[in-house]
């Protein structure tokens, strides 16, 4: 009799920073201080995958090859990028500071040039990759937020948060580092 297993079955989650190599994207594992060459299990997997930058950040679901060093991703849970760290000022008087890969504060700056102290509230976000854009789950105090991050450049951005029953666009911010 013979036992048939799911691949998904045996995926691990794994979470560590990418870099590139040429062509090649790495896995930096930092549990297991190794790098592995990625991989994609399907053609949609590998169209997110190849959005990473240098130092970006992944959350996964994967299966690892130790003998040949590579990690083959089956599903993206969540990707940290790099360039979105560090303070933006906003087109709305506002500082957005992600401090890491899933928070972020706010605080007002009115006219000033610089932006005051980052304090809290902290507010929870996280970056999913999509065929067109990267989307956005943002939650604090006064609810959760649906938005696409549209990149234009390194240092600058645009947010546009979703009604989530209506599919409205309830705001846009325009950021500028």
């Amino acid at each position: 009799m013979a036992i048939l297993l799911s691949l998904d079955s045996l995926a691990l989650s794994f979470e560590g920073n990418v870099s590139r190599a040429k062509a090649q994207l790495k896995f930096n594992d930092p549990i297991q201080r190794k790098t592995y060459a990625l991989n994609a299990s399907t053609a949609l997997i590998s169209t997110y995958i190849n959005k990473l930058s240098d130092g970006d950040f992944i959350s996964l679901e994967g299966y690892r090859d130790e003998k040949h060093t590579v990690l083959t991703v089956s599903s993206v849970n969540y990707i940290g990028l790099n360039m979105l760290l560090g303070t933006w000022v906003g087109d709305d008087l506002y500082c957005y500071t992600f401090v890491s890969y899933t928070e972020f504060t706010i605080s007002y700056r009115g006219i000033a040039k610089k932006c005051p102290a980052a304090t809290a509230p902290i507010y929870t976000y996280f970056v999913n990759p999509s065929t067109t854009t990267w989307v956005m789950l943002l939650a604090g105090d006064h609810g959760s937020y649906v938005g696409d991050l549209i990149i234009h450049n390194p240092k600058d951005i645009e947010i546009q948060l979703y009604d989530s029953e209506t599919g409205d666009i309830l705001r846009k911010i325009h950021l500028r580092k």
